[in-house]
């Protein structure tokens, strides 16, 4: 049996909520591996009780350190990127494109004035270039754990607009996908992304099935013509409203495949810690099991095109086996509303 605690966290130095999921079993382990790995057993119940109760406890972890050493610190993430290694993005990211010299690193519009990721948006401009990263089995390419299937993924990222920002008509954002041949054909696509016209502010799940009982039916990337659309869910938090610019949004995605033959998939994801649309009865592959997931796309575009010569901003990026959470700029934290589950 498993305890969970879902705090709303408050970060005094930014005055916005921030999310933070953290698991225990009934002896008071967490049950993140990874976590148990630096708390030392002393200490856990003294983290509980702070939890709980609402001590200050100062975060150890910043925007800017928490890719250093990640493969050891987090067995079970699979790729993270804080973008400040000094890598260029065309040497670690598949199908790197720029659309008008966007994206690019950039310092000090990262997250707590870190390095990270301009997109850069001209008026009137739909695209601000894309990149994506390629894990697992993948016939098209593959940047690591090639040998290893994912049936279950979890995403998380930090994104804030430019002070002024507009948005009209559906944008963009990122999708989990499954390339099952080198042209690039999809079994499954997990889209997140802005909601139709007049919450085009908000996020949406948006999942679609390219299979047909166990067979693909698409031919190449974004067959949408042969997609199977399996129902959209609009999340409450307009992170591209113009009176939420210039603050950074937590956001995170969850896709579990299903079992063969069963509607059992999932589909859900948080902002700032806290579950904005969930879906749980989803049929995204049939009885499909070649390939799985090994595709995270980040997207920047508006189909309508920018209202206004514009920036948007993403940092810290991790991809994951297990639930990742959110973290902070480095100022103490406190938690609010807490329920034991």
């Amino acid at each position: 049996m498993w305890t969970q605690v879902n705090p709303e966290v408050h970060n005094y130095s930014r005055n916005t909520l921030e999310g933070s999921r953290m698991m225990f079993d009934r002896s008071n382990h967490l049950r993140n591996p990874e976590m148990n790995s630096f708390l030392h057993p002393m200490l856990r119940p003294l983290v509980i009780l702070t939890f709980l109760f609402g001590v200050l406890i100062p975060c150890t972890m910043t925007a800017a350190g928490e890719c250093t050493n990640w493969q050891t610190s987090h067995p079970s993430w699979i790729w993270c990127d804080d973008f400040e290694d000094g890598s260029t993005l065309p040497s670690k990211y598949y199908d790197f494109t720029q659309q008008g010299g966007s994206p690019v690193l950039s310092s000090g519009n990262g997250l707590a004035g870190s390095m990270g990721v301009r997109f850069i948006f001209g008026s009137g401009a739909t695209g601000a270039g894309y990149f994506k990263r390629t894990f697992g089995r993948n016939p098209a390419n593959c940047q690591s754990n090639c040998s290893n299937d994912f049936g279950e993924i979890y995403a998380r990222m930090y994104s804030r607009t430019q002070t002024g920002w507009q948005t009209t008509g559906q944008a963009k954002f990122e999708r989990i996908t499954s390339f099952v041949d080198s042209n690039w054909s999809q079994s499954m696509i997990a889209h997140l992304w802005s909601a139709d016209p007049p919450n085009s502010a908000d996020l949406q799940l948006d999942p679609a099935s390219g299979v047909s009982g166990g067979t693909i039916v698409t031919s190449g990337w974004n067959d949408v013509a042969h997609f199977n659309w399996l129902g959209a869910s609009r999340g409450p938090t307009g992170i591209f409203a113009p009176a939420n610019a210039n603050t950074w949004y937590c956001v995170e995605t969850h896709v579990k495949l299903n079992t063969p033959g069963q509607s059992d998939g999932v589909f859900e994801f948080w902002v700032n810690g806290h579950l904005e649309a969930r879906q749980t009865s989803l049929n995204w592959v049939g009885t499909y099991t070649a390939y799985k997931m090994n595709v995270f796309s980040i997207e920047s575009y508006i189909g309508d095109g920018s209202p206004r010569a514009q920036e948007h901003y993403l940092d810290n990026m991790v991809i994951s086996t297990q639930p990742i959470g959110c973290l902070a700029d480095g100022s103490p934290l406190a938690p609010t509303g807490l329920q034991v589950l």
